[in-house]
């Protein structure tokens, strides 16, 4: 077992400046989960539009390597099945906002998100979403003892016990994978959720970080997502750091 920085970020007097460490991808070993590439849903997006997103992802792997890490390729983290059934976004949500809200004090525009969706003036995805999944039906007076909620918290528990297991298993010091799977779609347009990777960071709790992956031949960005350990987002920096300084993918906008 290499030495490693556990435990860094519970210091909170340490500046992150620290590890932007140019050659923190030396030794690293990074896993590469590809459940998370490619579509879930066929009919959601063209095929090539996922193509092109993990052909950058895998020239972006490489360069990984030829910068100092170990890849440890198709490593088996969570079943998809299970990831999905860990949302808890229409017991949570609602609550949330109004705590929002309520902070705001006499600046807040409204006084509940029931009022603000009242209004009719949200983002009709955000509506139809809101709706659908019934956030305002939930009576979060009672979620304590709400056992579908207390059930997908359970899930959320062994989704992280089972990320951090295989992660140890394999020594890895990060996950790697594509935040979207497919590409930008264009504006009026909404991102397809299905698509996302999102869920892997919120739903296990772990740390993530974002970076520029490369372009395609079109000049459409893709980016790559770096999942660390509990509490390790030091290490997270020198990683990414690492990277954008090999790769120096990120072009300003024009």
């Amino acid at each position: 077992m290499r030495n490693r920085h556990f435990g860094q970020g519970k210091h909170p007097d340490e500046s992150y400046t620290n590890h932007l460490d140019p050659n923190g991808l030396n030794n690293a070993r990074i896993g590469v989960p590809r459940q998370f590439f490619g579509l879930r849903d066929d009919e959601s997006a063209p095929v090539s539009n996922a193509e092109q997103v993990t052909t950058v992802v895998e020239d972006a792997i490489i360069e990984m390597e030829v910068a100092g890490a170990t890849i440890i390729d198709s490593v088996d983290i969570i079943d998809q099945s299970l990831l999905e059934s860990a949302r808890t976004l229409k017991y949570e949500f609602a609550h949330a906002f109004d705590q929002y809200l309520d902070q705001l004090g006499d600046s807040a525009p409204v006084n509940s998100l029931a009022e603000l969706v009242a209004t009719g003036e949200l983002y009709p995805d955000i509506q139809n979403r809101i709706e659908e999944r019934s956030v305002l039906d939930v009576d979060v007076e009672s979620l304590e003892s709400n056992t579908d909620y207390l059930r997908i918290l359970n899930r959320r528990k062994k989704i992280k016990s089972q990320t951090l297991s295989e992660m140890a298993k394999h020594d890895l010091d990060a996950l790697m994978y594509p935040p979207s799977r497919i590409l930008p779609v264009e504006i009026p347009d909404s991102q397809p959720f299905e698509e996302m990777n999102c869920e892997i960071s919120a739903h296990t709790g772990l740390p993530a970080i974002v970076l520029p992956g490369g372009f395609t031949n079109d000049g459409l960005p893709v980016g790559v997502e770096l999942l660390g350990r509990e509490f390790e987002e030091p290490r997270l920096f020198e990683l990414a750091y690492a990277f954008e300084q090999a790769t120096d993918h990120r072009r300003p906008p024009i």
